[in-house]
């Protein structure tokens, strides 16, 4: 059984709050509609600041190290999330792979902090013998810090197997981006 209410306005019949439904139903809002708000909008969570950095330096590496590439955040509340975006340009000069991972904790500049099990992988062939083979790879993480200190989201680069591996190349850029989410 399907019923319409039709109404210009409806107000709580005691008191300030009005409860729309009950946990757990659905509400359609048709293809067209608009929903207006002139008051304040709680509970639906937003992007309240963003930083973006842009790194094109050339990096040379054999091992793990710290790439260079970092940003920090100080989020304005302990609920609060921290989505970080980064994209890398790498090369490598032999066989095997190279991996990008994220860091992150009140220091910067090195690979110190909680590293993120994101990470992201490019691998490369016994045909990327020469320098150069150029990869483009990102990698994304949601962290829940549970902090409103200053902190430093790092950019660390891993060669395995053979040859050195590059980030930056051929004069490219690598960005990280850190986007603070209200909890």
């Amino acid at each position: 059984m399907s019923s319409e209410l039709k109404a210009n306005k409806v107000s709580p019949a005691t008191g300030t709050a009005f409860t729309f439904g009950d946990s757990g139903d659905t509400f359609t809002i048709p293809a067209g509609a608009t929903i207006a708000n002139s008051g304040t909008a709680t509970g639906f969570g937003k992007v309240l600041q963003v930083v973006s950095t842009t790194y094109s330096t050339k990096v040379t590496f054999t091992t793990a190290q710290y790439s260079g590439l970092q940003a920090s955040i100080t989020p304005a509340s302990t609920s609060n999330k921290v989505l970080v975006l980064v994209t890398c340009d790498v090369a490598s000069s032999g066989n095997g792979r190279i991996q990008v991972g994220i860091r992150w904790g009140t220091t910067g500049g090195d690979t110190s902090g909680t590293e993120l099990a994101e990470r992201s992988q490019v691998a490369y062939g016994a045909a990327a013998a020469t320098s150069g083979i150029l990869g483009h790879t990102s990698v994304n993480a949601l962290v829940s810090p549970s902090s409103t200190s200053l902190l430093y989201f790092k950019v660390e680069l891993t060669k395995h197997d053979t040859g050195t591996g590059y980030m930056n190349y051929y004069d490219t850029h690598s960005s990280i981006t850190l986007m603070e989410v209200e909890g």
